[in-house]
């Protein structure tokens, strides 16, 4: 009688089908690599999100109040001529220093911008420049302006305008209308020849001529940000 440890056992001995693919099986090591890998993404994109939380929600604020004052540049320009003295020495014209402060209205606040330039301007601006000829920016130079101020009309883009008559009565404002040059184009030419006056921040594309249609498309859609473009031959 044969024992149950010499019993036979049919196949157990023969060797492996090559033609029967055995189970792939991870090792240990395998596993614990993998492991690891996974903890390190995980790590990665939880410091990841952190931090773009913290950007965002902590220091929001205080990125946004950098941005803004980022807009505000000051720029010193030298008098183009100096005091008038008489013969004895005497100053009978001094140089007096003043604030000239360029405002884009699209980046003002919605509600209260025309406070918000009165603030800049310390209670308005004297004098305001209006260079389109419409009746928004026109109304926009109006507010502007403190009581007594002036506003100089140079554009002309429309025939006719809506004009805000009870701020201009109420404001004592005076309005001046301009269309030529006294003379001043070779000295503006000068300022932007050196530098002393900086129109890139005006410039808001730069296009080759033949864009030249599309870009007008643009400009009379009011496209947002879309201020001032040259076009290029």
């Amino acid at each position: 009688m044969a024992s149950r440890t010499g019993m036979y056992r049919p196949g157990r001995f023969l060797p492996p089908d090559p033609r029967v693919e055995a189970p792939y099986r991870l090792t240990p090591q395998t596993v614990f690599r993998i492991g690891i890998l996974g903890f390190l993404v995980l790590t990665a994109f939880a410091v990841l999100f952190f931090r773009l939380w913290a950007l965002q929600v902590l220091s929001g604020n205080q990125f946004l109040q950098a941005a803004e004052n980022n807009q505000l540049r000051l720029l010193r320009q030298e008098a183009p001529r100096g005091p008038i003295k008489d013969r004895y020495g005497r100053i009978l014209v001094d140089n007096k220093g003043g604030t000239a402060i360029k405002i884009w209205p699209a980046n003002l606040p919605k509600h209260g911008q025309y406070a918000e330039v009165r603030r800049l301007t310390e209670g308005g601006a004297d004098v305001a420049l209006e260079c389109v000829g419409a009746t928004e920016p026109i109304k926009t130079a109006v507010a502007s302006v403190r009581k007594g101020g002036s506003v100089v009309l140079v554009g002309n883009i429309s025939p006719a305008i809506q004009l805000p008559l009870q701020q201009v009565v109420t404001g004592e404002l005076t309005l001046f209308g301009t269309a030529a040059s006294a003379g001043e184009y070779p000295r503006a030419i000068e300022l932007l020849r050196t530098g002393a006056i900086d129109v890139r921040p005006l410039i808001t594309a730069l296009a080759p001529l033949e864009e030249g249609a599309r870009m007008f498309e643009r400009l009379y859609a009011r496209e947002p940000g879309l201020m001032k473009v040259v076009l290029q031959p």
